[in-house]
């Protein structure tokens, strides 16, 4: 079983423009646009409830139910598997570099159980989805073509795991580590409090503290590639085939990119974007 079939992260064009046109037709903006009222309902029922208990756990009570909420919704599962997506969900990313292990030297039991139990549950919806249609993203996937191909089962196979893994997961690692910055640089939560205007305001940090949470602490600290030729990356020769590891967290704080990359500051990004 590969760990690594084909999907949107790991194709060259033209296969990748293939692949986007399709999902893109099932995943339009007007699509998204239309998910933001409910997304709002549900962080407001979910602060609600905090509020009715007299404390918080940032994690547990936002940051996780939000996203896996609004996935399950988009993609039409039962919102009660949620606690199976965030046990597939934690084990996939924190063990990033070993499925390039297993991919090239062998078996791990653990992933190769979750990714048959990934693609059975995905497999009984698309069987679903395929005889009955719903309005759903799954169903939308089944249907959508671009310029008369459509997605394969192995290919809305992995399309639902990456919106299940980079929608989910990177979603409650960014809230969490965007509280904590703020928590921990005092005058940047005070600018923001004193402009957070709703996006998209030219007033507004909300947008640049999220952008600056992003680099600071990075919710994904490292990408795994393949080569598919022989590059030169500065002074270093990488030859065809070879398995890269990109440190995305590291790369953030390059200080030959970013003036003082250690710092955590809200409003050097507006700076940018209005410039």
């Amino acid at each position: 079983m590969s760990f690594l079939r084909p999907s949107l992260l790991r194709s060259d064009p033209p296969y990748h423009r293939t692949l986007r046109g399709i999902v893109a037709s099932a995943f339009t903006p007007m699509a998204i646009s239309k998910l933001e009222p409910r997304i709002e309902s549900i962080t407001h029922d979910l602060l609600n409830q905090v509020i009715e208990k007299g404390n918080m756990d940032l994690i547990n009570d936002l940051a996780y139910p939000l996203p896996v909420t609004v996935i399950a919704e988009l993609l039409g599962v039962p919102l009660e598997d949620r606690d199976t997506f965030r046990v597939w969900g934690d084990k996939l990313v924190s063990s990033a570099g070993t499925q390039f292990i297993v991919e090239h030297n062998g078996s791990d039991k653990d992933l190769a159980l979750i990714q048959s139990e990934m693609d059975d549950y995905f497999n009984g919806i698309i069987d679903k989805r395929t005889t009955n249609p719903q309005s759903d993203l799954i169903s939308n996937l089944i249907k959508a073509e671009d310029y008369g191909h459509h997605l394969s089962r192995e290919e809305t196979l992995a399309f639902c795991n990456l919106l299940l893994i980079a929608g989910h997961v990177t979603t409650v690692n960014l809230i969490g580590n965007m509280i904590l910055s703020l928590l921990q640089n005092p005058q940047e939560f005070k600018k923001l409090k004193e402009h957070r205007s709703p996006p998209p305001s030219s007033s507004s940090l909300i947008s640049s503290t999220i952008e600056e949470t992003l680099r600071y602490r990075s919710p994904v600290q490292a990408m795994f590639r393949m080569t598919t030729q022989e590059i030169t990356i500065g002074r270093q020769k990488i030859p065809s085939g070879q398995a890269i590891l990109a440190w995305l967290g590291s790369a953030n704080h390059d200080e030959s990119v970013f003036p003082n990359p250690e710092k955590f500051d809200i409003s050097i990004v507006l700076m940018v974007i209005l410039m």
